[in-house]
């Protein structure tokens, strides 16, 4: 199977995933309490959480990058070796708030969210606490966050890890953006269009400044 062919099925797997997130935020609002949770919520964050890791496993084979271990602290581990993935800021077009998914607490190995998720998977019913609205959200950017890497890496290759390369997005009021972004005909273009996401972080000199 070619990296392009994998690209578009765990890409098809990401907005799949995405609708499901956006039917229940019409039931349950994304301004309810972080902690609110549901086993659909539940069941969606466990499908993003599974694309979190093979996502990063990817990545690191494809940029041929060695990691000791088949987990999530490994593949992180590897693929932030220069900060790269803590860079990466993530803007919900139809909420409050930007999310830096990949962002890690001093003293920790994984985001909270991901703890969460992982700590808790084998321990129903309890584990669907870790169901809400907070930890799906995260997983959710992660994602995507990772999907927009995969697509850089398309091209550059290694080079995505030159977190000098790496910019934000400024001098716009994020969360007053509508939904239909453009951005120049270039490399940048080929970072996923989501419907409700879009990604502050863009590697400079790919036409994706806006």
């Amino acid at each position: 199977m070619t990296n392009e062919n994998i690209r578009r099925i765990m890409l098809n797997a990401y907005f799949e995933t995405e609708q499901q997130f956006i039917e229940i935020t019409r039931l349950i609002p994304l301004d309810n309490s972080p902690d609110t949770y549901s086993p659909r919520l539940y069941d969606i964050l466990q499908s993003l959480c599974g694309q979190v890791e093979n996502l990063m496993r990817i990545l690191c084979e494809k940029l041929n990058l060695e990691y000791e271990n088949k987990n999530f602290p490994s593949y992180y581990k590897t693929l932030n070796q220069t900060g790269v993935l803590e860079f990466q800021i993530i803007d919900l077009l139809n909420g409050s708030k930007a999310y830096i998914p990949f962002g890690i607490d001093k003293g920790k190995d994984t985001p909270n969210w991901w703890k969460g998720y992982n700590d808790t998977k084998h321990d129903l019913p309890n584990g669907y606490k870790q169901g809400n609205l907070n930890n799906t959200t995260f997983a959710l950017t992660a994602v995507y966050a990772l999907n927009c890497l995969f697509a850089y890496a398309e091209i550059l290759g290694k080079d995505i890890l030159n977190k000098e390369k790496w910019i934000h997005v400024t001098g716009i009021g994020l969360n007053t953006r509508g939904l239909n972004i453009t951005t120049s005909e270039s490399i940048g273009d080929m970072r996923p269009r989501s419907e409700i996401l879009f990604p502050v972080s863009y590697f400079k000199g790919t036409g994706a400044e806006i």
